[in-house]
């Protein structure tokens, strides 16, 4: 059911990643965001914070003729719960993939060689899950966990 979690960059803010993006690759991403957990167990869900708002920071940029993304810093109280991790286990830096060329993958962004912006631009967006579920995919900023019980 949880394809993936993490934040949602805001509509209000894409202009930002537009105007920033160094070169447009002809497809845009249909909701950017940064990816904490991908396929998160029952453990790893975000409840606690899902419908939070929150500001991270775009800090550096890459594009490879197929991905163009931005590295984002996130704020320190919420890195317990980024655990994005490539093939081997090793955490992969936070990012947000703009655009892709036709035979980008959004999941390669995490290889790009990244060049340090002049200064860090400011970005919010929504703790959210991306859900897919017969058929359907679609964004989700409630929880989803059932409430625990008062003692």
């Amino acid at each position: 059911m949880v394809n993936y979690e993490g934040i949602f960059i805001n509509n209000e803010e894409l202009e930002k990643l537009f105007k920033n993006e160094g070169t447009f690759l002809g497809t845009r991403n249909d909701l950017p965001h940064v990816t904490f957990v991908y396929k998160p167990d029952g453990k790893q869900l975000i409840d606690d914070v899902v419908g939070k708002s929150v500001t991270c920071y775009l800090t550096a940029y890459g594009c490879d003729g197929d991905n163009s993304a931005f590295l984002v810093t996130i704020p320190d109280e919420y890195n317990h719960l980024y655990l994005n991790k490539d093939d081997n286990g090793d955490v992969v830096e936070p990012h947000i993939t703009v655009s892709l060329s036709e035979n980008g993958k959004a999941i390669n962004s995490r290889y790009l060689t990244y060049v340090k912006l002049k200064e860090p631009i400011p970005v919010n967006g929504t703790f959210g899950y991306w859900i897919k579920d017969s058929g359907k995919e679609y964004p989700l900023f409630s929880k989803i966990l059932p409430k625990k019980k008062e003692q």
